[in-house]
Formats: structure tokens, C-alpha cells, sequence
């Protein structure tokens, strides 16, 4: 698809940029690198500290989740299926750019204990976005000692209430969605809970 012609040209070139950095940049378990995008309260705008607590705590969850797994790809795999399978997406939050709540170890901490919060219900149900599901997996794969970097661009589809293909997609260069990628078996690979998630839970 002509149209099409620069998207990928812009991949391809964020892609070998991203090559050039070094794998232990995307290794550390205190998520420095990203801890202002993950750790800001969304009402009070302030940044939570990541504490040796919380690093144990994700080590503690990570080791739980993927219990079994002998490869890094079964891990991540794990790791993918629990963050899809578990967590709820919030469609107002995301439409709005409001109460988006991302931080991973609240998110994690309130989903493994029933904990009702401003984003979570006491039976378990804890509502996020797309930048806090990809945040639990690069949270729990560095925890296993797999490097892993949250990535943004766009989604097909995501900003509408109808899904779009890219045939119909009205504007393919905006920059709406995060996930994440880890390093396995030698290369990057795409990581992206929210396109395996179907869990809906819009709170008012």
C-alpha cells in the first residue's frame, strides 16, 4: 500500500536506531528509565519511589508467573498470557488521556491481593492501559534478567469506537500505544498484552 511506503520506512529506521543501544540499558530492575512514565499518580501527578521492596516484590510475582517456563521465551510467554489474561483495559481512560493508572506494582500488588484502590475492585479487577500492561512485563522480564524496554507508536484501530484496518485507517502516523519488547534468543521481539487482552472495565 503506497500510503503505507513512509510508516515502514519510519519503522525500519527507529528499529536500527534502536539496535545501536546497548542490551544492559534496558536491564535495570529499578525501572529508572522509565520510572516517571510508570510511577506518576495520574491525580496527584506525583512519582511514587521504586523501593528494594517493590523490586522484590515484582522478583517474587516474576518467579511466580513463570513457574515451569525453562527458556526465556516460555517466560515471556508466561508473562504475556498472565498480563492479557488478568488485567482490564479502560477504554475512558485511554479515550480521555485521564486516571490512567500504570504503575506496576500497585497494579500487581492490588490484583494478587483483592485490593480496592481508585483503579481496582476488592474481587480483583484492576483496570489499566495499554502503558501499564506493557510497564508489568518489562517489570517482571528484567526481574529474570531479560532485558526489556517499553516502545510507542500507533495501533490500528485504537481511538475509535470501530476498529479500523489499514485500508480504512483515517490517520496511521499518530502515536497512540506502548507496549513492549524484550531480548530473546538473540534479537527483539514484540510483546504486546493489550492486543491479547479482551478484559473491558471503563470506570466513570
Amino acid at each position: 500500500i503506497l500510503q503505507y511506503e513512509t510508516i515502514a520506512e519510519q519503522n525500519e529506521n527507529m528499529a536500527a536506531k534502536g539496535a545501536k543501544y546497548k542490551k544492559s540499558r534496558f536491564t535495570d530492575k529499578k525501572l529508572s528509565d522509565i520510572k516517571g512514565l510508570l510511577f506518576k499518580d495520574p491525580v496527584t501527578k506525583k512519582t511514587a519511589s521504586v523501593t528494594d521492596k517493590k523490586v522484590a516484590y515484582f522478583k517474587k510475582v516474576a518467579k511466580a508467573v513463570t513457574k515451569g517456563a525453562k527458556t526465556d521465551y516460555e517466560k515471556v510467554l508466561k508473562i504475556y498470557e498472565y498480563v492479557a489474561k488478568n488485567f482490564y483495559y479502560d477504554d475512558i481512560a485511554f479515550s480521555t488521556g485521564t486516571k490512567q493508572y500504570t504503575d506496576p506494582y500497585k497494579n500487581l500488588y492490588n490484583l494478587r491481593n483483592k485490593k480496592k484502590s481508585a483503579n481496582s475492585t476488592s474481587d480483583g479487577k484492576v483496570a489499566t492501559v495499554c502503558t501499564g500492561m506493557g510497564g508489568i512485563v518489562v517489570a517482571l522480564a528484567r526481574q529474570l534478567d531479560i532485558p526489556a524496554r517499553l516502545v510507542n507508536g500507533h495501533h490500528v484501530g485504537l481511538g475509535s469506537q470501530q476498529y479500523n484496518n489499514w485500508s480504512t485507517e483515517p490517520n496511521p502516523e499518530k502515536v497512540d500505544h506502548w507496549w513492549a519488547e524484550v531480548y530473546v534468543d538473540g534479537r527483539w521481539i514484540v510483546v504486546d498484552p493489550t492486543a491479547g487482552n479482551s478484559n473491558k472495565y471503563d470506570r466513570k
